[in-house]
């Protein structure tokens, strides 16, 4: 199971929120909002013919935003950057064309990160406490991977960088309180074959987020 990696300042800030805000809303939750959130970010990159080669998480921070139409409709936007999400691995060769010797043992890791920007349109369904969203979207990202060697006597390192884009999916439920609001999603995004490293990958991220209503 991965872990969930939330910073304690998030968390602060939205104790704090919650706590400025000690009954639900009143008035309606239309309108603009802004906000932040942090989440677990998991990249899996699949090669056809051998399956899942990289799945790794990492932490991911977003800004997002949007206007909220009706009780029941919306549109947002997200601008959303991960750490490097790591795999590791270890082996022994030998070398060619030099005398008998013991193997070298050599490292290898292989890192990931996103940079992307999303577009949704979002539909609510309302409850005395918040709401329970959904939403389709679409996304751009920027993904760098690289790949560094070390057999113990030098370090090599390879950096390659790609664009990709495809549809997204969100959905979770969110508190509305007096002018705070704090939810819980799950995204999905899908990336294109064509430009990916892999033959396919797929990026989810599991958050929670606070954003302040206007």
């Amino acid at each position: 199971m991965k872990k969930i990696d939330v910073p304690f300042s998030l968390l602060l800030l939205i104790v704090g929120a919650s706590q400025t805000s000690l009954c639900v809303a009143q008035n309606s939750a239309r309108g603009l909002y802004v906000g932040l959130a942090s989440a677990d970010f998991d990249y899996e990159g699949n090669i056809d013919g051998a399956g899942k080669v990289f799945d790794e998480s990492a932490l991911a921070t977003s800004l997002y935003g949007g206007y909220r139409l009706t009780d029941h409709w919306g549109v947002e936007g997200a601008w959303s950057t991960t750490g490097a999400a790591k795999r590791t691995a270890t082996g022994a060769f030998y070398e060619l064309n030099a005398p008998p010797a013991p193997p070298r043992t050599s490292t290898i890791t292989v890192a990931v990160e996103v940079e992307a920007i999303s577009l949704y349109g979002i539909g609510y369904f309302p409850l005395s406490w918040g709401a329970l969203f959904v939403g389709l979207g679409y996304f751009e990202s920027d993904t760098d991977l690289s790949l560094e060697s070390d057999d113990g006597i030098s370090v090599n390192r390879i950096g390659v960088s790609g664009s990709n884009d495809g549809l997204t999916v969100i959905g979770g439920a969110q508190w509305d309180l007096s002018s705070v609001s704090i939810r819980m999603y799950y995204e999905q995004r899908e990336k294109d074959r064509s430009e990916s490293f892999y033959d396919s990958a797929d990026t989810t991220s599991l958050g929670i987020g606070v954003h302040w209503r206007f």
